[in-house]
């Protein structure tokens, strides 16, 4: 989840626009499930004028190839769908 926020260059992401390390480190202290990350990380993205999607695209960025991620079989990317509930339909600025 953190990051998600600050994003990470040597991989092409940007993350959450004004959040940097320490930002992003006072924003996931104490949060101890992922539920309560996920909620925190959206609440930021949503208070710097993005959109959940747009911390989707970022998470999904953040975790894409991780082992047993991919599928070698169909050359398809398993991507990460644990958000659901956080999920909104509104347009995204794509924060990439």
């Amino acid at each position: 989840m953190y990051q998600v926020l600050t994003g990470d260059s040597a991989d092409g992401y940007s993350g959450c626009k004004g959040v940097g390390q320490v930002k992003a480190s006072r924003v996931l202290l104490d949060r101890k499930t992922i539920d309560e990350l996920w909620e925190a990380v959206c609440s930021e993205y949503h208070r710097n004028g993005y959109e959940v999607a747009d911390a989707y695209h970022q998470g999904r960025l953040a975790r894409i190839l991780r082992d047993g991620e991919y599928n070698y079989e169909t050359k398809q990317i398993i991507l990460w769908r644990t958000h659901g509930m956080y999920k909104n339909s509104r347009p995204s600025k794509k924060a990439s």
